[in-house]
Order: structure tokens, then sequence, then C-alpha cells
């Protein structure tokens, strides 16, 4: 927990956060814009409706990307700037160094969801009370903690790989296989799936949220162990 501070300076996270911000606000205002440019005919539940699934496209494709590319930047930095030789030598714990990266990559990534949070309570305003909360913030954030494995798994890529190109390449294949998954027979049985189902399925959620929690912790292991013999050898 000592890294945390060191690395949210060093990282840049407010920035970092800001950027997120941004990005999901611009995608927020997009969604809302072409909500209220929707059919006169419709009224404001199929509104509402339209703003709730183009949310979930919303968490499918920019929340796996941001942190794709969030992770790549962490690895790169301390390979570029030999941190990863400093720490090693120091006799700093790696594991802290990895956990203290992976949480500012998983918070600043969470940053994205709160405009879309704040345009579904206006868009879902006049329904019933409770209405916000059942079908946006929930199915959000239930689906957003079940993204953790895939953020540990895309962050030890990143460091293991040590290449651009292959890390998004890796990334990309492991986006796009999931979402195929996820809409096959075998869905259930990967935990990576889990974020999609939950925010079209909003069933199950204590054991998905309490199997994605383990999961992480065993592919942090694995990648905590893989990722020290490679750097390691590297320097």
């Amino acid at each position: 927990m000592k890294m945390i501070y060191p690395e949210l300076i060093k990282n840049r996270f407010f920035p970092l956060c800001f950027l997120m911000l941004f990005t999901g606000a611009a995608a927020a205002s997009g969604i809302a814009f072409g909500c209220t440019r929707l059919e006169k005919n419709m009224d404001s539940v199929e509104k509402g409706m339209t703003y709730v699934t183009l949310c979930q496209i919303f968490l499918l494709f920019l929340v796996p990307m941001g942190i794709m590319l969030l992770s790549m930047r962490f690895a790169s930095w301390e390979e570029n700037c030999g941190g990863w030789r400093i720490i090693m030598t120091s006799g700093i714990s790696t594991g802290s160094v990895h956990f203290a990266k992976i949480l500012i990559v998983f918070v600043s990534v969470l940053t994205m969801l709160l405009p879309l949070v704040i345009c579904g309570a206006i868009f879902l305003g006049d329904f019933k009370e409770g209405t916000v909360i059942e079908a946006v913030v929930l199915p959000l954030a239930a689906a957003y903690v079940c993204f953790l494995p895939m953020c540990v798994a895309m962050y030890f890529l990143s460091v293991i790989l040590n290449s651009t190109l292959a890390v998004i390449f890796s990334g990309l294949l492991l986006i796009i296989s999931t979402i195929f998954v996820s809409s096959s027979a075998f869905e259930k049985y990967d935990p990576l799936c889990y974020p999609y189902i939950i925010s079209m399925n909003y069933d199950m959620v204590i054991q998905r949220i309490g199997t994605s929690i383990v999961v992480s912790v065993l592919i942090f292991a694995v990648g905590s162990f893989i990722s020290q013999r490679r750097i390691a050898a590297s320097i």
C-alpha cells in the first residue's frame, strides 16, 4: 500500500482522471444528443431505455480500451526510464508496485462512468423513484468491478510482452474474443465475460463479483512471478 502515493505522483493520476472524465463526458454527451434526436413519436421511456442500451455498448468497448492503453502506458514508462532496474535494485517489492499501478489504472478508468450516471439521472429523471439506480448505477458498477480480471491481465501482458504492437494485438484479441465468447454458450465459464453478462442481465451479481476477485488474485500471482523473471532477465 505504501507504493500507491508515489505511483499516483509518478503516473500523474489526476491529469489521467481528468482525461478519462473528459472521454466519458464526450461519450455521454454524444449518447444524450443521439437520444434527444430520436423520433418524436418515441416517449421518454423508450428514449431512456435507448440511453441505457447505449451505455452498455460504451461499457463493452471503451472501458477495455481504456484499461489496455493505460496499462501499456504505465509499463512502457517504467521500461523506458529504467524504473524496473531501480525497483529491483532498491529492494522494493515489485508486487506492491504492480498492485499500485493496477489500482491506478482501475480507478482512472472508473471516472469515465461518472458522466454516464449523471446523464442517466437526467434522462431517467421522469421515471419512478429508484429507476436511475436500478437501470444505470447498479449494472454499470457491478459490470465495472467484474472488469478487474481483464485489468490485471492487460497490465501484466503489457509488462511481460514489452512491445507496443504485441500488446495492442494481444489486447485487442483478448477484448474481441471475450465479446464473442460472451454471446456463446460458454459465457458462464469465462470470468472475463462477466461484465458483458451483468450489463445485459443483472443476475447472480454477488457470485460473479466474488469469482472475478478470486480470478484477479490468481492472475496477479502468476503475472507477478512471470513479470519478475522477465524484468530480472532484462536488467
